[in-house]
């Protein structure tokens, strides 16, 4: 720093704003807005509209992969048994999970969250419109490998549950991560927990499969305790996204713009 703009430092340090009224103060911010709610500025969107705009946005290499996911899949059940793509799905499901988070979050790491703030949309709805545009687009992929897959066989339930669960459990535990991780490191903490939680889907399969004692509820009792899993991971997941979009915290408050 200059000796100029040291000077410059401690005169702006030493300045004393005027004391504002309170009643002026609310006055002022009540007209202020009433002449927003007379008009706005550009015309609302439909939410179609609005996530179709940030579908242009999303990395091409999310796309590449989510495409690249859906043709193997495709290919896994017409060439692989039953047996095997379900356990491919079942284990490879927190990974396609994980897939979204890093296009979510790329305004942190590309250090244009101010930009986009003073865009057409506040920040909290970018990230709201794109965490709903990458999990549906996920779901959507695990759907057609599985009826595709189930075309030639089995029930379509039971092996929505064997992959959805997983998928449910794993987008939770993200959602968590990236709540309490602000950091560049969030992206090594989120593959690691991906790799993680496919390890241990694979190790449960090996488990049951070489405990089948174990297994001693009736088939309909473990879908149906399945289905209630599969629900009560939907609401957890629901919960942390509700509270990553409105997170309280320090320094958080600042993160979101008042739009």
């Amino acid at each position: 720093m200059t000796r100029k703009e040291k000077k410059l430092y401690e005169q702006m340090r030493q300045y004393q704003p005027p004391d504002v009224e309170a009643e002026k103060y609310f006055e002022m911010q009540k007209k202020a807005q009433e002449e927003i709610a007379k008009e706005k500025i550009l015309p609302r969107l439909h939410l179609f509209e609005r996530i179709w705009i940030q579908a242009e946005y999303l990395s091409i290499w999310f796309w590449i992969t989510e495409g690249i996911l859906l043709v193997a899949g495709i290919v896994l059940t017409q060439t692989a048994d039953k047996e095997s793509y379900i356990t491919f799905g079942y284990v490879l499901s927190p990974l396609l999970a994980m897939i979204g988070f890093p296009a979510i979050l790329k305004s942190f790491s590309n250090g244009v969250g101010e930009l986009e703030q003073s865009c057409r949309y506040n920040l909290r709805e970018i990230f709201g419109m794109r965490i709903l545009l990458t999990g549906v687009t996920e779901a959507v992929v695990l759907v057609i490998v599985l009826e595709i897959g189930e075309l030639k066989e089995g029930s379509m339930m039971e092996s929505v549950l064997k992959v959805f669960v997983p998928f449910l459990f794993s987008t939770a535990i993200y959602f968590w991560i990236i709540r309490h991780v602000s950091t560049k490191a969030v992206y090594s903490i989120l593959a690691g927990a991906a790799v993680m939680l496919c390890i241990g889907c694979m190790q449960l399969k090996t488990f049951c499969e070489m405990h089948p004692e174990l297994l001693w509820i009736q088939k309909e009792n473990v879908l149906f305790l399945a289905f209630l899993g599969a629900l009560f991971l939907t609401v957890i997941g629901a919960r942390q996204y509700l509270q990553f979009i409105g997170k309280k915290k320090k320094g958080w408050d600042e993160l979101w713009n008042f739009n």
